[in-house]
């Protein structure tokens, strides 16, 4: 029970949060601000390029992209580019000038590359209002795009604003838009669990998925809250749809483990330490799938050696490794001592034998 406490420790500060953008590039376009496991950015980085589609419209992203962030100090390359975040912010922001009715993708646009970035809430309002003075200075009845509340509600929750993110979600939540409607629900399944409302959050992400099946930002929390309230079997049906992904498939390692699927533990910690080899939670997991798992007490005593050599500041699962290392020892002993005295009694037994003879 104890390394099941470790684990969920680790693994369960996962914390969604969707990028807002909507552009008007081809379908195949990422979120520039996403990263990738070596936490480059996926971006292009011709400015013209990043900002302008041939109609002079934003094309930060064709379309909403969930991001997974992590609270946990141990994830540093699975999140947000602040700095390619902070470069789209100045470029939108210079590229609008004085900005009309049709730069309004443009102003959403730079709503949530501000947010990325890590601006504070009172400047996203500060973006938003710029759009609405625009849009009822147009028309007076202009309604109010759905994707501004959401963009307004996301920067709210950043700033533990909760009872205001609630407040700008009641429009997203009634958005004809899946899209967003996913993003909203998402969204406050996370504010809810914050409050230790778990079984409301995950209701609220089931409802997400219906809105919009397979909504990735909803996938992710309803596995790693399955892996924390040992439903494995969900866990492993949410994350195993992102195995591509290191964090996802270091979730899908421990939920397969306590799980007891031993065999298919290793099987994902094959495939994951041959792309990422210096992430310390991983190998301490698939040392305890080795240790605990298979049985196999002298490949974990390796993998756990190893994790000690492994320079990644992560020095926390150093001297859970060693104590580890220790048990197993303390096990190799009281093994070897007890094929000893099983050794002696099978000699004992046909020494007096053959003394009856």
């Amino acid at each position: 029970m104890i390394l099941i406490k470790i684990f969920t420790a680790i693994y369960l500060p996962l914390m969604i949060i969707i990028s807002c953008v909507k552009g008007n590039n081809s379908k195949n376009t990422r979120n520039e601000i996403e990263t990738t496991s070596s936490g480059s950015s996926s971006g292009r980085s011709d400015r013209n390029q990043k900002m302008n589609s041939s109609k002079g419209k934003s094309t930060i992203s064709d379309d909403l992209v969930a991001i997974t962030y992590s609270e946990s100090s141990h994830i540093n390359d699975y999140g947000i580019d602040r700095k390619k975040a902070q470069s789209i912010a100045r470029d939108l922001n210079s590229d609008l000038g004085s900005p009309t009715i049709r730069d309004q993708e443009k102003l959403i646009a730079l709503m949530a590359s501000s947010r990325l970035s890590g601006k504070k809430f009172n400047e996203i309002m500060s973006i938003a209002k710029r759009l609405v003075s625009i849009k009822i200075r147009k028309n007076i009845d202009s309604d109010i795009p759905d994707i501004l509340y959401l963009e307004l509600a996301l920067s709210a929750y950043q700033h533990n604003k909760y009872t205001m993110a609630e407040f700008f979600l009641q429009n997203p939540l009634r958005s004809k838009n899946s899209l967003i409607v996913a993003s909203g629900l998402t969204l406050m399944g996370i504010i809810v669990s914050n409050e230790g409302k778990y079984s409301e959050a995950m209701s609220y992400w089931e409802q997400a998925l219906k809105a919009r099946p397979n909504f990735k930002a909803a996938e992710l929390n309803r596995g790693f809250m399955g892996l924390r309230f040992g439903d494995y079997n969900m866990a492993v049906n949410s994350l195993r749809k992102f195995k591509e992904e290191w964090y996802p498939m270091s979730g899908l390692i421990v939920a397969e483990r306590l799980a007891g699927n031993g065999a298919k533990a290793k099987e994902y910690c094959d495939e994951f330490l041959k792309k990422k080899n210096d992430y310390k939670p991983a190998i301490f997991s698939c040392a305890l799938n080795d240790y605990q798992g298979l049985g196999k007490l002298s490949e974990a005593k390796e993998r756990l050696r190893k994790l000690g050599k492994n320079s990644d500041g992560n020095s926390g699962f150093d001297e859970k490794a060693y104590l580890i290392i220790g048990r197993i020892e303390k096990e190799e002993q009281q093994n070897q001592l007890k094929k000893k005295i099983h050794s002696s009694k099978k000699n004992n037994t046909g020494k007096t034998i053959e003394g009856k003879k």
